[in-house]
């Protein structure tokens, strides 16, 4: 073989066949992923406490009887805001998690410690049409301030992708 064709046969080796078995390895490692269900957009959220009507904890976080939250996700990151409050979370599977912090105080309920941040847990429903998710929502370290369960539906965007 002489000395430029051995040049040729190893710069097609580094060049040609290297990147094509890394590519065939990434493709074949990747083909268990799954991506998260899609939880952005705006939502309609019906909260209901046990008593019927919700707490002056809940209230303080922006959410009545049917209020509307906004989520923007990244992969299984997201962030939910209500208006009056905002946090991020993260999606495992079907389970949304997320800590929210409001604007300001939750109330003066007796009993409460910790920072007044507050826990959301979640299911999402991927196979509902449209979208749906259902939870409770908890204020740490707050004994006074009742847990609230939550329905949410995804409500239709208005606007097409790619428009502005």
């Amino acid at each position: 073989m002489s000395h430029s064709n051995r040049n040729f046969a190893v710069a097609y080796v580094f060049l040609v066949a290297l990147p094509i078995t890394g590519l065939v390895g990434i493709l074949r490692s990747g083909r268990s992923l799954k991506a998260p269900p899609s939880v952005d957009g705006v939502w309609s959220v019906q909260a209901t406490g046990t008593t019927g009507t919700l707490s002056s904890c809940m209230s303080a976080l922006g959410l009545d009887q049917d209020a509307r939250v906004t989520i923007s996700q990244s992969g299984k990151n997201f962030a939910i805001n209500t208006g009056k409050t905002a946090g991020t979370g993260l999606i495992e599977g079907t389970a949304l998690q997320a800590s929210l912090r409001p604007a300001g105080p939750l109330s003066a309920a007796p009993n409460c410690g910790g920072d007044g941040s507050v826990m959301l847990t979640a299911t999402v429903d991927a196979k509902a049409s449209p979208r749906t998710f259902s939870g409770a929502l908890s204020v740490a370290d707050c004994p006074s301030c009742e847990s609230v369960e939550f329905h949410a539906v995804k409500q239709a965007s208005t606007q097409k992708k790619g428009a502005q």
